[in-house]
């Protein structure tokens, strides 16, 4: 999915465990982990409002979104990673949004919701 967002070297690697000896095995460097948990609607009022400066982070407000939302929120705070013209023109779009105002743009993006739906199942 990150290949066809246009994200440049970097990999995705399957953690089944926390304890050292997993950790130490992945390829340096580790820009962010990903824990999933069954999404559920929340009441808009409860989503974080904003977010520390210099951090862009998206809450989930589209339902099957999960993975393109964790994704998004790593390689869009990692400032070294080339993310492709798409993703940098929506980042740059967005970086004055409110974390929940970020996930409804990710849900009209059209680019990264083509993307995101050739992964369905």
């Amino acid at each position: 999915m990150l290949r066809d967002f246009g994200v440049k070297d970097v990999r995705v690697h399957e953690v089944i465990s926390l304890d050292h000896d997993m950790l130490a095995s992945l390829p340096q460097p580790v820009y962010g982990l990903i824990f999933l948990f069954k999404w559920r609607a929340e009441d808009p009022d409860k989503q974080e409002p904003s977010c520390p400066e210099g951090i862009w982070f998206a809450n989930q407000t589209v339902k099957d979104a999960c993975a393109s939302v964790a994704l998004l929120n790593i390689v869009n705070n990692v400032p070294e990673l080339k993310l492709g013209e798409h993703l940098q023109h929506f980042k740059d779009f967005t970086a004055d949004f409110t974390p929940p105002l970020r996930g409804d743009a990710i849900g009209n993006f059209e680019f990264v919701k083509s993307i995101h739906n050739s992964f369905a199942r």
